[in-house]
């Protein structure tokens, strides 16, 4: 039994599967109030599906990119879930479970993106290959005038799922996956498990630095090369 814990952005997710059929998913959007909602959320799928903690073999968690901070709630609930429990924990990209959304007949590439502001996305490229989601393009933060380019040169059909950067003309014949359906579903994310980790070795993929740190780390530029934590003892 695997209980799926997406709220890496906008959207919080929450599933309970068992050998690929979804018994109890819980999903909101807009609200971005994770830190109060996903535990009750956890609990109502439990109580949906009449199911008890003891009954859950392992842990999926959505491990970014996304928002920091509901990155970092639900890592952190997903490793205590896991420890408290005795089961794995799995870690999957969101931008793959935002991939799933896409039709599984599209032969072309496939985007996912997520608005990371000033002009820049979070995103990747996958394609369906026998009916699995591989990826082409590693997940990555980049301007989007970079990534159309990149992608541009590829020429090969698109079909973007996201939303956000609103601002951005997209080329015209690249297809748009519905925005009020381009968000990552929990579910998703057991379909696309792979290898468990270690919950004190769980790493979120934030793929960008907060911009605290980045004008911190602009102002003291001897710093750039040590550790990450400089930063926490500076400030």
């Amino acid at each position: 039994m695997d209980l799926a814990i997406e709220s890496s952005n906008k959207t919080m997710s929450v599933a309970l599967v068992d050998e690929g059929c979804v018994l109890s998913e819980l999903t909101t959007t807009g609200q971005m109030q994770h830190a109060v909602s996903l535990m009750p959320a956890i609990e109502q799928v439990m109580t949906f599906a009449k199911l008890s903690p003891k009954d859950l073999t392992a842990i999926v968690i959505a491990k970014g990119p996304g928002s920091y901070t509901g990155i970092r709630i639900g890592g952190t609930t997903a490793k205590v879930l896991a420890k408290s429990l005795s089961v794995p924990l799995y870690p999957v990209s969101s931008l793959a479970a935002l991939a799933k959304n896409a039709p599984s007949d599209w032969t072309g590439l496939l985007v996912p993106y997520m608005d990371a502001r000033r002009q820049a996305v979070f995103t990747g490229a996958y394609r369906y290959c026998n009916g699995r989601l591989v990826e082409v393009i590693g997940d990555h933060y980049t301007p989007v005038d970079k990534w159309v380019e990149q992608l541009s040169s590829l020429e090969e059909e698109v079909y973007l799922i996201g939303e956000g950067a609103k601002q951005v003309e997209w080329p015209s014949e690249w297809r748009q996956h519905p925005v009020n359906d381009a968000y990552p579903k929990a579910h998703y994310l057991v379909e696309l498990k792979e290898a468990s980790v270690e919950a004190d070795l769980f790493e979120p993929s934030y793929l960008k630095r907060v911009e605290a740190e980045e004008n911190w780390q602009a102002a003291h530029p001897e710093q750039e090369d040590k550790d990450p934590l400089e930063y926490v003892r500076y400030v």
